[in-house]
């Protein structure tokens, strides 16, 4: 069952570009651009930190709260520099996060 269901599979990807009117080439960049990650990004102030579950929350200029991960692979800078989960996450720090699926991959704070 599960050999037809991958041939068929691969059919309809091989006819569709046909089917859609496009290259080949168009529709895998469509399809690789579709299955992306989304990256977010947002701005405001680190109004609280949990660090024992690795989180903290964000307050956007509209009020609005955003809770994200942070995790061994987010990387830190602090007024540009490289700097430490420690240095960056202070509760009061301008930042700005870029985000995949509310783990921040990157958060760049300024204290000025």
């Amino acid at each position: 069952m599960k050999t037809i269901c991958v041939t068929s599979m691969a059919l309809s990807l091989c006819a569709a570009p046909a089917v859609l009117g496009v290259s080949p080439e168009e529709f895998m960049s469509t399809l690789q651009r579709a299955m992306a990650p989304v990256v977010d990004e947002a701005e405001g102030v680190i109004h609280s930190i949990v660090a024992d579950s690795n989180q903290f929350v964000l307050r956007k200029a509209d009020d609005q709260f955003l809770t994200l991960m942070v995790n061994d692979k987010t990387a830190y800078s602090l007024d540009g520099e490289r700097s430490t989960r420690e240095a960056v996450l202070k509760i009061g720090h301008n930042a700005k996060v870029t985000y995949e699926e509310g783990t921040a991959t990157r958060v760049d704070a300024f204290t000025k």
